[in-house]
């Protein structure tokens, strides 16, 4: 059966706008600030879809990651989380009222545009239909809590419509043998080798739930996916190069696994699955939450930010890269 895929995440639409990475940046900052950092605390125990207030449309893809970090975000601050986001438009047309001094949250918007030739006509296929591409802008929305007027939240979850399986889609990578993934009885944590570029995780009866086994298999295919550029393009080298060459080898690890865990986490948030972090190991065998953890509590506030910036701009690039694998599984 083939598992629809949406389009990839596409990090250079994401780099032509820094409000983004910046905003992430800003967010992913605050809330390890406030000792709610994702990699450590998950989302399994008070997820709720970010939803429009406006129209009920439940957010899709890197705008559900971004806002449900500013919504987490949020929460941190004022001990309220509210899944609801509207426009500025959107909520005066509703009768309410954005707070003055209120800053909105950058997402993607797709627009669907024709493609015209040198004479600026209209490009048609062989079907005589329009050539059309989809392009992306910024979009601001404000969240229910800075929004005057509107109804209490009342708990009430949206439901998305179910266009991915994801653990049916990791399931067919496993299968698939284009990555390769081997099953074993481990004692210990699952892991990736760079020297046989080969994945080993647990027997499937090993693990707590599907979920807990999806999260996983996606960290350790991120790992694969940092290795080399084919599978994850960053400024033209791989996610690994990259970040030895701008941390040096020991910081490198800690950028690593932050990588990883946030495009683990931009995956599974995105597809409309909890995430519960999943106790990993370094390359040494060190314990990846309390390694991350340590390294981040060692840098100044400016250092910190900017390896931040460089996770969250790189694990977009290799949940691309997996999303592509996942697509192409799929399309069989």
């Amino acid at each position: 059966m083939s598992v629809h895929i949406r389009e990839g995440l596409a990090v250079s639409r994401i780099k032509e706008d820094g409000k983004i990475v910046q905003h992430l940046t800003k967010v992913l900052s605050e809330l390890t600030d406030a000792g709610y950092s994702p990699w450590e605390k998950g989302y399994s125990e008070y997820f709720k879809l970010c939803y429009s207030a406006a129209t009920n449309h439940v957010y899709t893809g890197l705008n559900q990651f971004i806002l449900m970090m500013t919504a987490s975000c949020i929460q941190a601050q004022t001990g309220l989380y509210d899944p609801r986001w509207v426009t500025y438009n959107g909520a005066k047309k509703l009768g309410w009222q954005v707070k003055r001094g209120s800053k909105g949250t950058p997402i993607l918007r797709p627009i669907t545009i024709d493609i015209k030739d040198e004479n600026g006509e209209i490009k048609l296929t062989k079907d005589g239909k329009p050539v059309r591409r989809t392009i992306f802008k910024t979009l601001t929305v404000f969240n229910a809590t800075q929004v005057e007027g509107i109804p209490p939240y009342n708990g009430e979850t949206v439901a998305p419509k179910n266009e991915e399986n994801l653990p049916e889609n990791v399931d067919n990578l496993l299968k698939d043998g284009r990555i390769k993934i081997r099953r074993a009885p481990l004692m210990g944590p699952a892991h990736y080798s760079l020297t046989t570029d080969t994945i080993t995780v647990h027997m499937e009866g090993q693990y707590l739930d599907t979920n807990h086994a999806v999260i996983t298999i996606l960290h350790e295919v991120g790992h694969w996916a940092c290795t080399s550029q084919d599978r994850a393009d960053y400024d033209g080298v791989s996610v690994r190069g990259y970040i030895r060459e701008h941390y040096g080898e020991k910081s490198s690890r800690a950028v690593e696994e932050i990588v990883v865990e946030l495009a683990t986490m931009l995956l599974t948030v995105a597809s409309g699955a909890g995430y519960e972090p999943v106790v990993h190991t370094t390359d040494d065998g060190s314990n990846s939450k309390a390694y991350i953890s340590s390294w981040m509590k060692s840098l100044s506030a400016q250092e910190r930010n900017g390896a931040i910036m460089t996770a969250v701009t790189a694990a977009i690039s290799v949940a691309d890269g997996i999303t592509k694998e996942l697509r192409d599984v799929a399309d069989k």
